[in-house]
C-alpha cells in the first residue's frame, strides 16, 4: 500500500487531462485573491439589517465604522487591516500557489503536484489557525477602562452564536471555496493520471521525484 501511494504521489508524469485540470486549479488560486474568504454578520434590534465584516486576502470590508463605535464602548480593539497583518502576505501566497500550479501543469511532474498540494494544505491550515487566534484575541483583549464592562468571549469562526444582544453568524465565503476547489483540482489531477503511477521510471527525466525530496 505504501509503495503504491509513493508511486501515486511521486513517480511518473501527469497525462494531458491532469494538466488541463491543473491549469484550472492554478487559475482558481488567482481568482480567490479577489474574493472574500470569511464573513461575520451581527444582527440585533438596533441593527435589524445586520452589521457585516468580510475578510478578503488583502483587505477588510463591511460596516467597520459602526462596529468600531460599538467596540469602543465595550473595550474591544479597532477592527481594521492592521489587526490582520497576515493580509499583506495572503495575496502573495495565493499568487505563488497559482504560479507553481501552472508550472506543474507545464512540466507534468507528479512529485511537483504533490509538493504544491502539501503546501496549499499547510497554508489553509495555518490561515484557519491564525483566524481562530485573531478572533480569540479580539474578544479577550478588552480594555478594563471601557465604559461598558463585558465578559471575555470569542466570536465563532464558523456557525451561529449569541453575543450579548447580537445574533452572530459566521461562515467561510466564496473565496475559501474557490481556493479549496484549487486544492481539489490538484488531487483530481493526481487521480485521473493514476495509471501512470504503475510505472516506476528510473531517472528524474522521466518524472521520478529527485532523491533529495524523497529523503526529506
Amino acid at each position: 500500500m505504501m509503495d503504491y501511494l509513493e508511486r501515486l504521489l511521486f513517480h511518473g508524469k501527469l497525462n494531458r487531462t491532469a494538466r488541463i485540470i491543473l491549469v484550472l486549479a492554478g487559475l482558481a488560486f488567482f481568482i480567490a485573491i479577489a474574493l472574500p474568504l470569511w464573513q461575520m454578520t451581527m444582527i440585533s434590534n438596533q441593527f435589524p439589517e445586520g452589521l457585516r465584516v468580510r475578510i478578503y486576502p488583502y483587505k477588510l470590508e463591511g460596516d467597520l465604522q459602526e462596529i468600531n463605535i460599538l467596540n469602543h464602548y465595550v473595550g474591544m480593539a479597532t477592527l481594521d487591516a492592521e489587526f490582520f497583518p497576515e493580509l499583506q502576505l495572503l495575496p502573495l501566497i495565493f499568487a505563488g500557489g497559482g504560479l507553481l500550479t501552472l508550472l506543474t501543469a507545464g512540466l507534468g511532474y507528479r512529485w511537483l503536484a504533490s509538493e504544491v498540494l502539501l503546501g496549499g494544505g499547510l497554508a489553509s491550515a495555518l490561515s484557519t489557525t491564525i483566524l481562530i487566534y485573531r478572533l480569540y484575541s479580539y474578544g479577550h483583549n478588552l480594555d478594563p477602562m471601557a465604559p461598558i464592562d463585558i465578559d471575555p468571549f470569542m466570536p465563532p469562526p464558523l456557525g451561529v452564536n449569541q453575543l450579548a444582544n447580537f445574533h452572530v453568524t459566521t461562515f467561510f465565503h466564496i473565496g475559501t471555496a474557490v481556493f479549496a476547489l484549487g486544492l481539489i483540482g490538484i488531487i483530481a489531477a493526481l487521480w485521473v493520471s493514476r495509471p501512470l503511477a504503475e510505472q516506476r521510471p528510473g531517472d528524474q527525466a522521466s518524472g521520478s521525484v529527485p532523491r533529495v525530496l524523497m529523503s526529506r
